[in-house]
């Protein structure tokens, strides 16, 4: 397996990682041998890889959930002590515990700037120590706030199985700031940004009952604050529903519908381009007669924008072809090869996005039928060589 963190050789899934990518080949009776000349691997890997991929082991998970009224109320009757208000910080501790907190975003903000996912996680790590053993509840908070920040950086870089695991700390932290702080909103808040980023994970591990669960979970701690959701709300519940299969379809489009009103209601995008290379992204997918045409535009402005090496660029592109790859027409097929081939070092930076390239490049070579190309090009937008990691 080729992979470098954060060197020059960048992501390069090998075939073992596809595993259920090449079961769903093999379920559409694609020949062994083509599968392994596109992967360049030998027919009989293929077959292993197809086997193991048969029985797939998956672990339960479980996430923390607000404290109900009721639990509240019997905490408070047998352990009054973990409801008394905190001392407030002062001096040379509230000092070092803001001191911190900036250095965090500070680099939570750069890092995410200039792409450099792992780098971020190392760097943030180092910050851990002041934070071991928290007790304060503005210190949890920053504990949880560092937790966050390293789960958003692991699930960028398609790392699905630690950002899972740190964004459901995270969780529990401002639960636990909440609960025995003030009952600030700001730590309910981030409870549910934290949410967003391990529903984001599953959906890039293609849990979409998980992810659903979480989304539940961030809609009533929204609630509870009176916090408008976000965009990333409906724009993840249509990916869920996007996931399960094309029988949701319907409701999938209002999800993405819902999801680029909300982003224009809250002013989150930058300008109109934005708004369409977000809103619109995934409602093309599901438009096979106009979906390239309509995705060129926000290829463009991606690539203007923000520049072929970016992951914004990349997403759009991958996106983009995969809608082309559903008309069936060979010029607009050969167009996004050309597009996906012309950028090989992008393609390499970033660890999902990677996944959906190489597997986007020898579908031409697939030979799938249109109903085949339907469901294969859904199921490669959220195929992760990186998912268990």
């Amino acid at each position: 397996m080729a992979l470098s963190i954060s060197g020059n050789d960048g992501f390069d899934p090998a075939a073992t990682q596809l595993g259920p990518a090449i079961a769903l080949l093999r379920s559409f009776g694609v020949p062994a041998p083509r599968i392994a000349r596109l992967l360049n691997v030998t027919t009989g890997n293929i077959r292993q890889i197809d086997l193991r991929a048969q029985h797939p082991k998956r672990d339960n998970l479980e996430f923390p959930k607000p404290l109900s009224d009721a639990d509240l109320e019997f905490a408070a009757q047998h352990d009054p002590l973990r409801f008394e208000l905190p001392v407030p910080l002062y001096g040379k501790e509230k000092a070092q515990v803001e001191e911190i907190e900036a250095k965090v975003e500070a680099m939570r903000q750069e890092y995410a700037g200039k792409y450099q996912f792992q780098e971020g996680i190392l760097r943030l790590k180092t910050l851990q120590r002041y934070v071991l053993r928290a007790s304060h509840p503005r210190r949890i908070r920053l504990k949880a706030r560092i937790q966050q920040h390293i789960a958003w950086f692991h699930v960028h870089n398609g790392y699905s199985a630690s950002a899972i695991t740190h964004a459901t700390i995270a969780m529990q932290l401002s639960l636990d700031a909440y609960h025995e702080g003030t009952q600030d909103p700001v730590d309910l808040n981030r409870y549910v940004e934290s949410a967003l980023i391990a529903s984001n994970a599953c959906l890039l591990s293609r849990r979409p009952k998980d992810a659903l669960a979480l989304l539940d979970l961030a809609r009533e701690a929204a609630h509870a604050t009176r916090s408008t959701r976000s965009s990333e709300h409906f724009r993840q519940r249509g990916t869920a529903l996007l996931q399960i299969g094309i029988s949701a379809d319907d409701e999938t489009r209002k999800q993405y519908e819902q999801a680029a009103e909300t982003m224009k209601r809250n002013d989150e995008a930058r300008d109109e381009h934005h708004l369409k290379m977000v809103g619109t992204r995934q409602s093309n997918l599901l438009d096979p007669n106009r979906g390239w045409d309509n995705a060129q535009e926000p290829i463009a402005w991606a690539r203007e924008s923000f520049g072929r090496d970016t992951l914004e660029y990349r997403m759009n592109l991958n996106w983009g072809a995969a809608c082309a790859l559903q008309t069936g027409n060979a010029n607009d097929i050969e167009i996004a090869i050309v597009l996906l081939s012309g950028d090989g070092a992008n393609a390499k930076k970033f660890g999902h996005q990677a996944t959906i390239t190489k597997l986007l490049l020898i579908t031409p070579g697939l030979k799938l039928t249109p109903a085949q190309i339907m469901i294969w090009v859904r199921f490669v937008l959220y195929e992760n060589a990186y998912r268990n990691r």
